[in-house]
């Protein structure tokens, strides 16, 4: 997916699924502001293995880490520049 850490690609891809699922199937369960995320992570083929994932330890202490979303109460933001 992208030039990013094993658990980076792990986490990229768990924030794109719950984008996907958050604003294109209007489902308001998706783990976006979650502190950890769980991730069947492929090990071999046809094999996996569920990963725990917290997201303070995946982002980057280097790059900027903001965020902007919506949800019922109005908008969350993370100025973390």
């Amino acid at each position: 997916m992208l030039p990013a850490s094993r658990y980076g690609q792990d986490l990229a891809s768990v924030y794109v699924q719950g984008w996907l699922n958050r604003y294109l199937k209007h489902q308001s369960s998706a783990p976006l502001l979650a502190t950890s995320f769980k991730y069947l992570e492929p090990t071999a083929v046809g094999q996996w293995t569920p990963v725990t994932l917290q997201r303070s330890r995946q982002l980057s202490f280097y790059y900027c880490s903001a965020y902007g979303l919506h949800d019922d109460r109005g908008q969350i933001v993370s100025s973390d520049c």
